[in-house]
C-alpha cells in the first residue's frame, strides 16, 4: 500500500522476473482504498509495527475494547501508542477487528 492505492503482484515468479526485466514491477491488480478500507488497513499494519499503533487512528469505540485486550495480555496502550505482546501478535488479525 502506498499513500490510498494498493497493489499486488503476479504471483508466478518466473513471470514477475520476466516481466521486471522488461518492464518494471508488474501490478497483477491494483485498486484505490475507500476511506474505510484505508483506515482498517491502517489500524491492521500500524499493529505490527515496532513503534505501535497511534492511539489517535482509534475511534471512541476502539478505545474503549483497549482495556479488555490489554487484560487479556495482548496488548500494552500508552498515552500515544497501542503495541501488540507476543501474545497478540499471534491474533493480530483479530485484534485489528476489534479496533475497527
Amino acid at each position: 500500500t502506498v499513500g490510498r492505492r494498493r497493489w499486488t503482484n503476479v504471483p508466478d515468479t518466473a513471470l514477475y522476473i520476466a516481466s521486471v526485466t522488461r518492464d518494471g514491477p508488474p501490478a497483477a491488480r491494483e485498486e484505490g482504498l475507500s476511506d474505510e478500507a484505508w483506515r482498517t488497513e491502517r489500524i491492521a499494519l500500524g499493529l505490527r509495527t515496532a513503534e505501535g499503533l497511534p492511539l489517535e487512528w482509534l475511534d471512541d469505540e476502539g478505545r474503549a475494547r483497549l482495556a479488555v485486550l490489554a487484560a487479556d495480555g495482548l496488548l500494552d496502550a500508552t498515552s500515544t501508542h497501542v503495541r501488540l505482546r507476543p501474545r497478540g501478535h499471534l491474533v493480530a488479525d483479530a485484534i485489528a477487528v476489534e479496533l475497527v
